[in-house]
């Protein structure tokens, strides 16, 4: 049998409108198959670490025009996806506070 990769991450964050924020998550694919992981973020993303089992860190900096009015949380989702099309994905609920 071949099954999805799997992502252990946080759920939840907080985060400074302004500051670069790191968010790390951990994927695994017991099959051993190389797993590509993709972010729906719309900031400023850059998704970077390895094709298969690892780390993988997303780094971002959320900015004030990026966010409607009135809105004090927004969720992004991570996708892992192996060559065999079996994905996972997590959701995480961002909150963020104004910078100082």
């Amino acid at each position: 049998d071949n099954f999805a990769p799997t992502i252990n991450a946080s759920t939840a964050i907080l985060v400074t409108i302004g500051e670069e924020f790191t968010y790390n998550l951990l994927v695994n694919d017991s099959n051993g198959d190389d797993i590509t992981v993709a972010s729906s973020l719309n900031t400023s993303a850059v998704v970077s670490g390895p094709n298969g089992e690892g780390e993988v860190t997303i780094t971002f900096i959320l900015q004030e025009i990026n966010l409607p009015v009135n809105v004090t949380a927004f969720s992004f989702t991570v996708t892992a996806k192996v060559l065999t099309n079996l994905t996972n994905q997590q959701t995480c609920i961002t909150y963020f506070v104004p910078a100082c």
